[in-house]
């Protein structure tokens, strides 16, 4: 994959990550408000359910992206087409 893919990766899992991260911290103190328009209303467990759903998916969106950095480096070693930041 070239630097464009990895880069690509890098920031939707950032996006991923801060979509989430910022749900979940809202959800901590608007006790009244939907977490994610109710997109999420479908996950067991009510009000804590629905935010561990939402943390997990915060916690992929930053295991992307933490791959997707070392991807980048990685290739760009190897002498594909990435190259280093």
């Amino acid at each position: 994959m070239g630097k464009g893919g990895w880069a690509f990766l890098r920031g939707l899992g950032l996006v991923v990550m801060a979509g989430c991260g910022q749900a979940i911290f809202r959800g901590f103190f608007d006790r009244d408000a939907q977490l994610l328009w109710g997109a999420f209303d479908w996950a067991p467990g009510g009000r804590e359910g629905r935010l561990a759903v939402i943390g997990a998916i915060a916690l992929g969106g930053l295991l992307i992206a933490v791959v997707a950095g070392f991807g980048g480096r990685r290739s760009s070693r190897d002498g594909n087409q990435a190259v280093s930041t």
